[in-house]
């Protein structure tokens, strides 16, 4: 048995810089530096193995390796180094067994331990378990536990440990230089990167170079393209403040869904109906991150996309694998080719990459196998044969369980001779694998070559159940194929089938028709049922588990999606809807959500299936309301209404009658909302649906509100907490708190506002729920603004910002700034608050967000108007009355046009501010938009007084004031204005006056002012 060692490397922190900065002085320090070294090691039993330039490498038999690197410390802590000030050297020791040749030792042991000393910093020791296990301590030492950490070498996490003493100069350090300090997706690697020198060295430097944006690594598949770009990232990845991001392209069918890749693999949710793209990009825009493009080569069409991120964010660099340039401005091409393979007949070829991957691969194989020097003759002509393509050395080197090495070098020469083929049919960069495949092939028996083929119809990996249902291939079958290389089983327990060899074995299943057609039934009616079962829940946190075993599967989805409306399988398709819907729906996905049920529903037009066909248009409708087109979303509702209504199906008339009603909502066609609300909630509760009663209770709350009926849309806001507490759905509870905040802050009810956004908050920040604490934080900021406390209130804004921002939700960004510019106005930092709403305004502007668009220029208007200057701010206000006047939106005609009449009284013409709240009051009363009626009725009252009708303006105020139930800021204005007005009138006007508004209502002064000829 191999005896166990303790390795050593040191290493001089920032040793670079110094050097630029004395070179002569650092020449004469590093002799002292190595003379400490070397000397310190041999004192305490150790051996210097060799120089690496500013460090060492060491190893000990025996000695005392921990008491070694408590001394080094000390002496380098205490020496004077002269005009070059402190020298610190980082020290990392690993223990374990490694092969040596002559004086030198080789192995992963080694490679190791000098990535533990690479995360350390100057002064400090770091050590592995293992080194632990394998010493003891020094007098009065210790160790501190760092935890589990991720080395640049990509193997298993590592456990860390600090040596501590209290003689150590420097005691306190910042997080250790692991990929675990930094942001990341890399996965773990099963293998060690081997070799490679060259092609890691010129990718470093390309990512380091300002001028380099766009790194592509070409070559042929298996030839190890991936392996070296993660490396490289993992080496580069201090250079990237944001992170490094590795996003596999492998199991897209089409450009169309790389957006959906790119977010996926950033972890960023889609929250508005903006288009995605716009999005991703604004996301990205501001961040200083290394995105790793993998198999990227049937994407090419799609390579625009790269462009567009590198334009839109500067700081963001790209490094695409392909076996296809991209052929873009500003692409700097790495050329990959095989790993090293010694020439002619060698037995003394350890250095070479090629051999040391096989020999790596061999050990897990076969533990313990000693090789001859005819093996390692054998091993050559192996890693010769398949051109030194890592993949073909590890599926030939896992036949060494049942044959000997030259066995497997004569199996792979009665194939074809990859390296001198002239098949013009055969691809360039498949002529290598498919010698290799080739002999896999046959050397499977017919059982093992059956299910490869069935199985070869997975795209993006799949499960043991779904290899099993669709395939046949049961546990034992899955780990033979494992055995050999033809299949991967990652740490999550799916397994996967590289896409060279899947391409190979689908042309096996090309030959064989009837086989095909029956798996890919097979494969279709597995997935509709998969998304059947997952549909059942859509609340809980079951439900988040259910959508995530839908995005590990979606490649898998779409294919069984397309089979099953391209053969017409009515019955897996019904099964598939609804999962499909909620999954788009939740993750964001509004664009693709559309495209798939568009498709769906243009293959089903006309057709006998019209349950199908009204189900499926009903949730294209829904996609087309998220990206913005109401009018069309509503048309497509009500025809999908009118087919379900004669086709008796509840659950679904009431699914479209609370979309439908939404529609109506926005559209202002207010009368028509209620009705449909209603209608809905009474099928759901026949139905005995919980979840899609508090759903639309929820809605009828929310028309409630905007017509001013606070008690009512509390008490139904009360029931649905009620019934998410009992589905135990914490999302649902999270939102119905907000929704109680809100109506607590309208009726002015502060601190209890206060105290339900922030229950709100802390069940959010529990879920890591990004959106929900964004929405939350907003609306707490509001609140505190009410009470005064705008510091408290810009704190609030600030961190829905930052939170929004991060997760590249524009319009909850755009809202955070508008709240945060209407502080610095109540402030009367006027010039802030300008540059917030000019912000907004850019932000709205870029993503096409129309009613934001209007709002930041109705803002700005405000600010211009509290300065004095009314010019600009009509010009404002009128450039966001064409806006909304373009996008139809009622609500927000009628607060532009209250604002622009009130800019029109402030000049004095009082003619068009007439016009302008007589146009307000029209449409307010047309969508009975309560709180809006009362607020343009206090503002024909304004210019009432201005013309001398005080009587009849306080009689307007006083119904006004009698109605302000919840607005307290707004009661307060009216009770100011009443006061005043009453200064200028006789007892008996006051009194008439205010007998008069007794007999009226707010809609009754609203008919009565638009009655008039002279609009008061």
């Amino acid at each position: 048995m191999a005896k166990t060692n303790v390795f050593l490397f040191t290493d001089i922190e920032g040793s670079t810089k110094k050097w630029e900065q004395y070179p002569k002085e650092m020449k004469k320090v590093l002799s002292r530096h190595d003379a400490i070294l070397t000397s310190t090691i041999e004192q305490h039993g150790g051996e210097v193995v060799k120089h690496t330039g500013d460090g060492v490498f060491a190893v000990f038999d025996d000695g005392d390796p921990l008491a070694c690197a408590l001394e080094i410390q000390k002496q380098f802590s205490g020496e004077d180094w002269g005009k070059i000030g402190e020298l610190r050297v980082r020290i990392g020791l690993h223990a374990g067994t490694a092969d040596k040749r002559g004086k030198d030792y080789f192995g992963q042991v080694i490679n190791r331990t000098a990535r533990v000393m690479g995360v350390a910093w100057g002064g400090q020791v770091i050590l592995t378990t293992e080194t632990d296990n394998a010493t003891s301590l020094p007098e009065g030492a210790g160790l501190k536990d760092m935890g589990m950490h991720l080395l640049k070498d990509l193997g298993e996490p590592q456990h860390l440990l600090q040596l501590v003493h209290p003689d150590l100069a420097l005691k306190e350090f910042p997080l250790l230089h692991s990929l675990t300090s930094h942001h990341h997706n890399l996965p773990i690697q099963a293998t060690p990167f081997l070799g490679r020198e060259e092609e890691l060295g010129k990718i470093m430097e390309l990512l380091r170079g300002p001028s380099c944006r766009l790194v592509t690594l070409i070559g042929p598949g298996g030839i190890g393209k991936t392996r070296l770009a993660i490396q490289a990232a993992a080496e580069e990845i201090e250079r990237f403040a944001h992170g490094v991001y590795f996003i596999p392209l492998d199991s897209l069918s089409s450009a169309e869904f790389l957006v959906s890749a790119i977010a996926e693999a950033l972890k960023f949710s889609f929250y508005s109906k903006e288009d995605e793209k716009v999005q991703l990009l604004n996301y990205l825009r501001e961040k200083q991150l290394l995105l790793i493009l993998d198999n990227f080569e049937h994407l090419v069409a799609g390579a625009g996309m790269i462009s567009e991120v590198l334009n839109v964010a500067s700081e963001v660099k790209i490094m695409v694998t392909s076996r296809e340039l991209l052929n873009l401005r500003g692409e700097w091409i790495v050329q990959v080719g095989g790993m090293d393979v010694p020439e002619g007949e060698r037995i003394d070829v350890e250095g070479y990459s090629a051999i040391q991957l096989f020999l790596h691969t061999a050990e897990r194989v076969r533990t313990g196998m000693e090789f001859s020097d005819e093996d390692k003759r054998f091993v050559v002509r192996i890693c010769q044969l398949v051109g030194g393509l890592p993949l073909g050395i590890e599926i030939a080197s896992s036949w060494l369980r049942s044959l000997s090495c030259k066995e497997i070098a004569q199996e792979i020469e009665k194939g074809i001779d990859f390296l001198e083929t002239s098949m013009r049919d055969i691809p360039e960069r498949h002529r290598s694998l498919r010698a290799v495949f080739d002999y896999s092939w046959d050397l499977l028996g017919e059982t093992e070559r059956g299910a490869l083929r069935q199985l070869s119809v997975f795209l993006g990996g799949f499960s043991r159940e779904a290899a099993e249902h669709v395939a046949g291939a049961r546990l034992g079958l899955l780990t033979s194929l494992v055995d050999k290389s033809l299949l991967r089983r990652h740490t999550n327990g799916r397994y996967e089938m590289l896409d060279v060899l899947r391409q190979y074995v689908l042309e096996k299943l090309e030959e064989q028709a009837e086989e095909k057609e029956q798996v890919l039934d097979k494969h279709c009616k597995y997935y509709a049922n998969f998304l059947e079962e997952r549909g059942q829940q859509r609340v809980g946190p079951e439900y988040e588990a259910m959508m995530e075993d839908v995005a590990l599967e979606i490649e898998n989805v779409r294919i069984a999606w397309d089979r099953a409306l391209a053969k017409a399988k009515d019955e897996c398709i019904s099964k598939s809807i609804a999962c499909l819907f909620w999954f788009y729906r939740t993750r964001g996905w509004y664009h693709e959500g559309h495209e798939i049920f568009s498709k769906a529903v243009s293959t089903y037009q006309g057709k006998e299936s019209k349950a199908i066909f009204a189900r499926l248009l009903s949730r294209k409708a829904r996609f087309i309301f998220r990206l913005g087109d109401l009018h069309r979303a509503r048309e497509e509702f009500e025809q999908s209404l009118a087919m379900l209504r004669k086709l008796d199906l509840p659950s679904e008339v009431a699914f479209v009658l609370n979309y439908l009603g939404i529609a109506y909502r926005m559209l202002g066609e207010l009368d028509k909302v209620m009705p449909l609300h209603e209608e809905a909630l009474e099928i759901f509760k026949k139905l005995g649906d919980k979840s899609e009663i508090a759903t639309t209770l929820s809605n009828i709350s929310y028309i409630t509100t905007s017509l001013g009926n606070y008690s009512e849309a509390q008490r139904m806001e009360e029931e649905v907490l009620a019934l998410n507490k009992e589905l135990g759905d914490p999302y649902g509870i999270a939102g119905s708190l907000i929704d109680l905040g809100s109506l607590a802050h309208t009726r002015g009810e502060l601190k209890e506002a206060e105290n339900l956004y922030n229950q709100s908050l802390a069940i959010s920040k529990e879920l890591k729920h990004q959106y929900g604490m964004g929405r939350t934080l907003n609306n707490l900021g509001i609140v505190k603004s009410s009470m005064g406390d705008y510091e408290g209130a810009k704190q609030c804004y600030q961190e829905s910002y930052e939170i929004f921002s991060e997760i590249g939700d524009m319009s909850g960004k755009a809202a955070s700034l508008t709240n945060m510019g209407v502080i610095y106005r109540m402030q009367g930092k006027f010039e802030e608050a300008q540059k917030m709403h000019e912000e907004t305004l850019v932000i709205c502007k870029k993503t096409g967000y129309q009613v934001g668009h209007a709002t930041s220029l109705n803002h700005l208007a405000t600010v211009a108007k509290d300065q004095g200057d009314l010019k600009t701010a009509k010009n404002l206000h009128t450039e966001a009355l064409t806006i909304c006047e373009k996008i139809g939106n009622p609500w927000l005609i009628s607060i532009t046009l209250e604002n622009l009449g009130e800019v029109e009284w402030m000049l004095d013409d009082l003619k068009r501010a007439i016009a302008c709240y007589r146009r307000a009051l029209k449409l307010a009363v047309d969508i009975d938009a309560q709180p809006l009626i009362m607020a343009v009725v206090v503002a024909i009252a304004k210019v009432l007084i201005r013309k001398g009708q005080r009587e009849k303006a306080l009689t307007y105020l006083s119904v006004a004031f009698a109605h302000a139930h919840g607005d307290q800021e707004l009661k307060g204005e009216i009770g100011d204005l009443i006061a005043e007005t009453k200064t200028e009138l006789s007892r008996d006007k006051i009194a008439k006056a205010e007998k008069d508004a007794k007999a009226l209502d707010l809609v009754e002064v609203a008919e009565a002012v638009l009655g008039s000829k002279e609009g008061t």
